[in-house]
């Protein structure tokens, strides 16, 4: 429902609705438009959601609001929404909210989860598979029957012990971090380039269609 149709059904005067047509019900604010209104700002809200009657109240979750659930066109030609229909539908907003939350707490707990299972299985410096993922991927590559042969490739950098004696070890993170970005840069997307720890790094070429081609990329 648009804010200014929420605006003028919580602030339009209307004097065709009754004090229980307008009111708060389990912290939510109720409001009822019937179809014999003679409110313009009410008549502007029905004619802006196509209704010939409606009730509306916004979702509150954690002291917020959420969403707004509207209802229009209560069945019958003559009969509008009533008091009794106003505690009902107050009672499935606020089931409504509930499962609004309760949805949005799972999918924050999914959230949660699937940051974590990254971090278990990337390094926090580089971005890159760790030793547990490249494991998973070797266990991936022996298992794949169509995968006749694979190669994979163990790489260290000479001399970067002495770059984080004499530059520091943030430089030395620099460099770690340079060289994560070529590996990537430097093979397909079907492998797996990995940190193995200080300077140490994997990569898995899958399919690989026989040595030559994986010297070659060892080059």
């Amino acid at each position: 429902m648009p804010a200014t149709c929420q605006r003028r059904c919580a602030n339009s005067g209307d004097s065709s609705m009754s004090a229980g047509q307008e009111r708060s019900t389990n912290s939510l604010a109720l409001a009822m438009v019937a179809r014999t209104t003679a409110s313009a700002g009410h008549r502007a809200v029905l004619d802006h959601l196509g209704a010939k009657d409606c009730i509306a109240t916004p979702l509150i979750s954690n002291g917020e609001i959420t969403g707004v659930l509207v209802v229009c066109d209560r069945l019958g030609e003559v009969s509008t929404f009533d008091t009794e229909d106003g505690r009902l539908f107050a009672t499935l907003a606020a089931q409504a909210a509930i499962a609004l939350e309760n949805g949005q707490l799972i999918e924050r707990l999914q959230a949660q989860i699937q940051a974590r299972e990254h971090e278990a299985q990337h390094d926090a410096l580089t971005g890159l598979p760790n030793r547990t993922l490249l494991l998973d991927r070797l266990a991936e590559a022996i298992g794949d029957p169509g995968a006749h042969q694979f190669g994979v490739l163990l790489l260290d950098l000479n001399g970067f012990k002495e770059v984080n004696d004499s530059l520091g070890h943030y430089t030395g993170d620099l460099l770690l971090r340079e060289v994560a970005v070529r590996l990537r840069e430097t093979v397909t997307e079907r492998c797996t380039v990995a940190r193995l720890g200080g300077d140490e790094f994997a990569v898995v070429i899958p399919l690989l269609p026989d040595v030559e081609t994986g010297l070659a990329a060892a080059a």
